[in-house]
């Protein structure tokens, strides 16, 4: 199993740690080409937008097996589960251990820009410059922070929750962002599964104390995908 990334050995005890009135506001932002510096390529935006989706002229092979389903994902075709796979790569659903239920989106073709995605990357930067407000730990493999932030700063209303038992494509901790303060279905995760593959986790925040089983369970289920040629 590995070890649990332990965030609490790089911060000085909270009590030390200066607490601010505001926290700060996590957004995901999806690179647009409209926005980029070079002319749009409107064949090679085409080409990403059916990365993930069959487009037209698209020839899908048949499934393997029984009570599997064939989807795209980077441009290639996938066979998983029908129960889970059954609606693409945009919609992978999942009931977790205790009748969780979780839904996923896979992803290719874009790249979350610097100090968003995974999470981690604010909490790191958030060590960085002193902005953890709470740190404690339930449990071996599980960390719970909250984050504070400078005055002109939107609230973040999030809680945090690193998994010690996962690690990213990159090696880092795997984060669920989760807001306790709405009603329901205010948690979720985006981590990068294979390089160049991106998950986004959608569940409801009750059941982020549970994260590192829930993204144990989301990563042996993709695990099960096999690539099927044409």
């Amino acid at each position: 199993m590995p070890r649990l990334f332990k965030l609490s050995r790089l911060l000085p005890p909270v009590h030390a740690i200066p607490l601010l009135a505001c926290v700060c506001a996590l957004v995901l932002v999806i690179r647009d080409p409209s926005f980029a510096s070079e002319p749009f390529d409107a064949a090679e935006q085409a080409r990403i937008d059916c990365l993930d989706v069959a487009c037209a002229g698209d020839i899908a092979p048949a499934a393997p097996g029984p009570g599997e389903a064939v989807f795209k994902l980077g441009g290639h075709w996938f066979a998983g589960p029908v129960a889970h796979f059954g609606h693409g790569a945009a919609d992978v659903r999942l009931v977790a251990a205790g009748g969780v239920p979780v839904s996923m989106q896979l992803r290719t073709g874009w790249q979350p820009p610097a100090g968003s995605g995974s999470g981690w990357s604010r909490i790191a930067q958030a060590v960085s410059t002193g902005g953890i407000a709470s740190l404690h730990a339930p449990r071996a493999d599980l960390e719970i922070i909250r984050l504070k932030s400078g005055p002109q700063e939107a609230a973040d209303t999030s809680t945090y929750y690193v998994s010690g038992q996962s690690r990213d494509a990159k090696g880092l901790p795997v984060v669920a962002s989760c807001n306790h303060e709405l009603p329901q279905n205010a948690g979720g995760s985006l981590f990068e599964w294979q390089p160049g593959i991106w998950v986004a986790v959608r569940m409801n925040q009750q059941h982020c104390a549970r994260w590192p089983e829930i993204h144990g369970e989301l990563t042996r289920l993709l695990d099960r995908l096999r690539p099927v040629e044409i």
